[in-house]
C-alpha cells in the first residue's frame, strides 16, 4: 500500500535538514561570524576543508559575509604540490580570492613534528588573516575531531578543560563551522554534488594516535556500545563546553581581584591565592599564565602541581615553566614572569624634554607632568608621597628619569643627620628582587652623576625641591596599577 499525502506531509517535516541549513544554524547559535565580516577559510584540499569552504561560500550572502581561502603547504608529502595546485583551483572555481604559503616545519625540543607543523599552520594563517583584514578564520574540523580529541586528552589524564577543547569559537577568532556534523554527513554532502576533494595519506598511518583511534578503537567502542557512542562522547564535550565556560569565567575574576599585571609580569597575591580551594588554585594559576604568553600550550600537570606546592608550601622558590616564563616567590607574592624581557633598563629622559600631562616611558609607567604658576605653599611643599614630588621650575633641566644604575646613591635625613645610602640598598631593604630593579623609574641628577633623588614607592631623598613661595612642578607617577600595593607588601613581609 502506498503511503497517502498525509504520510508524506508528515515524513517530510521529520526530514533532517540538509547539511547546508544545519551548518547555517550552528554558526548563529554559536555566533561564530558577524555581519559584514571577512572570514579565511583554511582550505588543505581534503574533504572536510573543502566541503567546509563550499558551504561557507553558499552561505556568504546570507550571513552577509566575504569568504577567503589560504592554503598552507606543509612540505611534508610529495604530494602537497599537488594539494595546493588542487586547492587554487577550487578557489577559482568558487570565485574565492585565494592566498598560498611555503611552510619551513622543523621538529623543536620533545616536540612532535605533527605538533610543530600545526603551530606554524596556524601562525601562517594568523599572519594572512591580518593581511586581508579577515576577523575570522575557518577549519574544518567536524564532530569526529572533536570526539577523537576528548578521547585522546581523557587518555592524557585532562580535566574539563582539556574534555571540551576544540570548541566552535576560539578566543583568537578561530572558528569550527562544521564540529556539529560527523565525517560521514561531510562525505555524503561531497558525494552528492559530486564534489572532489584530495585524499591525505598520512591519515592511514596509524603511527600517529589520532589515526590508531580512529582506526582501531572507535569502531570497536561503536560494535560494544552502539552506533550512537560517538554522537554521545561528543554532547559530554559540548556540556562540559558550557560548565567550563562558567568555570573560566570564575577564575579569571578571581585573577584580577589577587593579582597585579604588567606587560611582563603577573604577581598573584599567596594571602589570597592560598584560600582558594586546590581546584581553584590551580584554574587561576592557568588564568595568569594564559594572560601571560596568550595560550595555556606547554603549562603541563606536573608544572600546575608543583606551584600548588609553592602556593600551599612556600617550596621550592623557582620554577622554570615553558618558553621564557618562570615562576618565582618574592614575599607576599607567586610571581609569573617573562624572563625574555627583564634584561635592559629604561631609556634616559630628561624632565624638560617632557610635555605638561602625560608621558610614557619604557615598561609599565607613565608620568605627569604638571606646572603650577601660583607660588607654592607651605603644606605642599614639605609634602612627601610616594605618588609626587614637587621640583623648582629652574631645576627641571638638570632633572632626568632614567633606570638604577650600578653607583646610584641618595642623600637624606634622618633624625637631624645626613645619610648617604646605595640605592641598591634600598631595593634590598624593600626586598625588591634584582629582576624587577631596572625596570623601576627613578629621578636622578643630570650635573652629578650617580646622585640619586626620588625612587617611586620606594623613598625620596634631598634634591632640588621647591621651598614656600616658589612656582613649583608636579611630578607624579600614574603606572603599573599595585605597583605600590606589592612594594609595600614587599617591604614588610618576613
Amino acid at each position: 500500500m502506498n503511503p497517502g499525502p498525509a504520510d508524506s506531509e508528515k515524513r517530510n517535516k521529520n526530514a533532517r535538514p540538509d547539511i547546508v541549513e544545519r551548518v547555517l544554524v550552528f554558526i548563529e547559535e554559536n555566533g561564530l561570524v558577524r555581519p559584514g565580516e571577512r572570514i579565511l577559510a583554511a582550505l588543505s584540499g581534503g574533504g572536510d576543508s573543502v566541503a567546509m569552504t563550499v558551504i561557507l561560500k553558499k552561505l556568504e550572502d546570507r550571513l552577509d559575509v566575504e569568504i577567503w581561502a589560504a592554503h598552507a603547504d606543509h612540505g611534508l608529502r610529495a604530494s602537497s604540490k599537488e594539494d595546493a595546485r588542487f586547492s587554487a583551483g577550487l578557489a577559482e572555481k568558487l570565485g574565492i580570492p585565494f592566498k598560498a604559503g611555503k611552510l619551513s616545519i622543523a621538529q623543536r625540543g620533545a616536540e612532535s613534528l605533527e605538533e610543530s607543523a600545526r603551530k606554524e599552520r596556524y601562525a601562517f594563517l594568523s599572519r594572512i588573516a591580518r593581511e586581508v583584514g579577515a576577523g575570522r578564520i575557518a577549519t574544518g574540523h567536524t564532530l569526529n575531531d572533536r570526539v577523537e580529541t576528548f578521547l585522546l586528552n581523557l587518555l592524557r589524564g585532562s580535566g574539563t578543560r582539556g574534555l571540551s577543547s576544540l570548541r566552535p569559537l576560539r578566543q583568537d577568532g578561530v572558528i569550527r563551522p562544521l564540529l556539529g556534523e560527523t565525517r560521514l554527513d561531510v562525505r555524503e554532502f561531497l558525494a552528492k554534488n559530486g564534489i572532489e576533494y584530495r585524499e591525505d595519506p598520512t591519515n592511514l598511518d596509524k603511527r600517529f594516535q589520532r589515526n590508531k583511534l580512529r582506526i582501531d578503537v572507535l569502531p570497536e567502542l561503536a560494535r560494544h556500545f552502539g552506533p550512537k557512542v560517538e554522537r554521545n562522547i561528543a554532547r559530554a564535550a559540548f556540556i562540559l563546553e558550557g560548565e567550563e565556560g562558567i568555570l573560566e569565567k570564575i577564575s579569571h575574576e578571581k585573577l584580577e581581584s589577587l593579582s597585579f599585571v604588567s606587560d611582563q609580569e603577573i604577581w598573584l597575591d599567596l594571602s589570597l591565592l592560598s584560600n582558594l580551594e586546590r581546584p581553584m588554585t590551580s584554574r587561576v594559576i592557568i588564568s595568569a599564565f594564559e594572560k601571560l604568553t596568550g595560550s595555556v600550550l606547554g603549562l603541563e600537570e606536573k608544572h600546575i602541581s608543583v606551584l600548588n606546592m609553592m602556593v600551599r608550601r612556600k617550596q621550592p622558590r623557582r620554577l622554570y615553566l615553558s618558553g621564557n616564563v618562570h615562576a618565582e616567590l618574592c614575599a607576599g607574592f607567586l610571581v609569573l614572569r617573562d624572563a625574555a624581557g627583564e634584561v635592559g633598563g629604561l631609556a634616559a629622559q630628561k624632565l624638560d624634554e617632557w610635555k605638561p600631562g602625560i608621558n610614557k616611558m619604557d615598561g609599565d609607567f607613565t608620568f605627569s607632568l604638571g606646572f603650577d604658576d601660583t607660588k607654592i605653599d607651605g603644606d605642599k611643599a614639605s609634602r612627601r608621597t610616594l605618588l609626587n614630588v614637587f621640583p623648582a621650575k629652574d631645576k627641571l633641566g638638570s632633572l632626568q628619569m632614567r633606570s638604577w644604575r650600578h653607583g646610584d646613591r641618595m642623600h637624606f635625613n634622618l633624625g637631624g643627620t645626613s645619610r648617604t645610602k646605595k640605592i641598591s640598598d634600598l631595593f634590598t631593604d624593600y626586598k625588591i628582587p634584582r629582576w624587577r630593579r631596572r625596570a623601576i623609574p627613578i629621578l636622578a641628577s643630570i650635573k652629578e652623576p650617580g646622585l640619586v633623588f626620588w625612587v617611586p614607592g620606594v623613598r625620596q631623598g634631598n634634591g632640588p625641591w621647591v621651598r614656600p613661595g616658589e612656582g613649583a612642578v608636579r611630578v607624579s607617577l600614574e603606572g603599573f596599577p599595585g605597583w605600590f600595593g606589592i612594594i609595600g607588601k614587599l617591604r614588610f613581609s618576613t
